[in-house]
C-alpha cells in the first residue's frame, strides 16, 4: 500500500533525545560520500535531499562535510510558489514504511550509522497527550542503519498504567 511516509531527521544512534522537527539543529548524518549517495539513488530521490553544511573548527584547519537530514518530497522550502508550504517534517510520498527501509539501506551504505524513526499517521508527530485518544492503536517504525544492514522495529504507542496522584 502506497502512503506518504513521514519521517525524522537522521541522527546517530548514540544521540541523547530523538529530534522531530524536519530542520532540528541536533540531527543530521555526515555523509561518507556525497557522490556515491546521489548516483546510488533515483534522481527524484537525490533531488530531495536536505542537506546542510557541518563545519569542525576543532582542529586546523577546518573540516567541513554534508550532514544529510532527510529527504522532503513537498512542502520543502524551495517552494516559494506556494506560501505557507514548507514542511516541519521529512515526508516521501507515493510509498510505505516498508519500502522505505530499502532506501534507508543504500543510504547507510554513504553515512555513518543512523537511527530514524517512520511514520504514516496524518499531521505531524503525536504530542504525548493525542497518544490515548487519537492515536492509540497506531503504530510507528524505529530504523536503526549501519552500512547496509537495517534493523526494523515496529513500535505501537499505549497507556499502560493509570494511576490517580495525591496531592
Amino acid at each position: 500500500m502506497s502512503s506518504t511516509v513521514r519521517h525524522t531527521p537522521l541522527q546517530s544512534p548514540d544521540a541523547d533525545r530523538i529530534e522531530t522537527s524536519r530542520n532540528s539543529h541536533g540531527a543530521g548524518v555526515k555523509i561518507l560520500d556525497y557522490d556515491g549517495l546521489v548516483d546510488a539513488l533515483s534522481d527524484t530521490l537525490a533531488s530531495q535531499m536536505d542537506t546542510r553544511e557541518y563545519v569542525d573548527r576543532d582542529d586546523y584547519p577546518g573540516k567541513e562535510w554534508e550532514l544529510l537530514l532527510g529527504f522532503t518530497t513537498w512542502g520543502r522550502e524551495s517552494d516559494t510558489d506556494r506560501p505557507g508550504s514548507e514542511a516541519d517534517y521529512h515526508n516521501v510520498s507515493n510509498t510505505g514504511t516498508k519500502d522505505l527501509v530499502d532506501t534507508w539501506e543504500t543510504v547507510s551504505e554513504y553515512t555513518d550509522p543512523f537511527v530514524v524513526y517512520m511514520t504514516t499517521f496524518e499531521g505531524s508527530w503525536p504530542h504525548v497527550a493525542e497518544l490515548d485518544a487519537d492515536h492509540g492503536n497506531d503504530s510507528f517504525y524505529r530504523v536503526e542503519a549501519c552500512d547496509g544492514d537495517v534493523e526494523l522495529v515496529e513500535l505501537t504507542p499505549g497507556i499502560q498504567s493509570r494511576d490517580t496522584v495525591e496531592r
